[in-house]
């Protein structure tokens, strides 16, 4: 995340507007508040179109909002109309981009130009890779399957790796963390109490759709890493799958686990630094 704030790259502005999206969708359902409105729904909304600009595919993480309870705006006609007035934001963002989309661009013409190419070199029956997916659903499930089991260790690894720079952090840099986040999502401060079997299952499938979209988009649409009928698809980072890995941590709270240590947010951050300090420092260092 600090790599990503510090570069060009709008995956911090949308790892910063996922997590505050969900935040939003977690305040809300869980949250003391008893009565919402259209004021409190819209701001959902315009989080939700600014993550549609940046990326498409967050916008199925609009799917929490179904963790909020209809009781919290009173009459089913209130919850209609609140949500309904929340999606302003949403509509107006999709028009923005459908218009852009009328403009043509080179990288477009590029694609096009590269699956003609592959069409006439390799002779393939089909026009494009959304072509070969629509003609072989089950196989494009077996595709993804295959792509996880194959590059799981690959994506694990980027979760330890500074950027651009390719370089790798220490293990316990990138453990003691990740076991950190672990203990704190499943003793979520006395909400797991409130989160039922059909709220994890909506966090489950964010995720789900997260990941799977993610995937799909690279491979339908980016012609340079994965040729039309690819077994395995290429061009996937890990930072991607950031905003599905929230809810999926989300999803796995549990009664069963207390944590007993006293002041806990505060030496987990502490640690953290420590953490981020060595980090930068080694950086410096092999820079300079």
């Amino acid at each position: 995340s600090i790599y990503q704030a510090a570069s060009v790259s709008y995956d911090a502005l949308i790892n910063g507007l996922s997590i505050l999206f969900i935040g939003l969708c977690f305040y809300m359902a869980y949250g003391e508040k008893k009565k919402l409105t259209w004021k409190d729904t819209i701001l959902l909304g315009s989080v939700l179109a600014v993550l549609f600009m940046c990326k498409y595919i967050y916008i199925c993480l609009g799917i929490l909002v179904f963790l909020i309870p209809k009781e919290k705006f009173g009459k089913v006609k209130d919850y209609i109309q609140t949500f309904v007035i929340s999606l302003i934001p949403v509509f107006i963002a999709v028009g923005v981009i459908l218009l852009n989309s009328m403009i043509p661009t080179s990288t477009s013409v590029e694609i096009e130009t590269s699956s003609e190419i592959l069409e006439e070199v390799q002779n393939v029956a089909y026009t494009s890779q959304l072509d070969y997916v629509l003609h072989h659903p089950l196989q494009y499930v077996k595709i993804l399957v295959s792509t996880i089991i194959v590059h799981f260790d690959f994506y694990m690894r980027m979760l330890n790796t500074f950027g651009w720079m390719n370089y790798p952090l220490d293990m316990l840099q990138y453990l003691v963390p990740m076991l950190m986040v672990a203990i704190a999502v499943l003793d979520s401060n006395g909400i797991e109490k409130k989160i039922k079997v059909f709220d994890r299952c909506v966090m489950f499938l964010g995720f789900l759709l997260v990941l799977v979209l993610g995937m799909t988009g690279i491979y339908l649409f980016d012609g340079n890493a994965n040729v039309i009928g690819a077994q395995v698809i290429a061009g996937y980072q890990t930072r991607y799958a950031i905003p599905g890995l929230i809810v999926l941590l989300s999803s796995i709270t549990s009664v069963n686990v207390k944590n007993s240590i006293k002041n806990f947010s505060y030496g987990v951050c502490s640690i953290m630094s420590a953490f981020l300090f060595y980090s930068a420092l080694r950086v410096l260092m092999m820079c300079y």
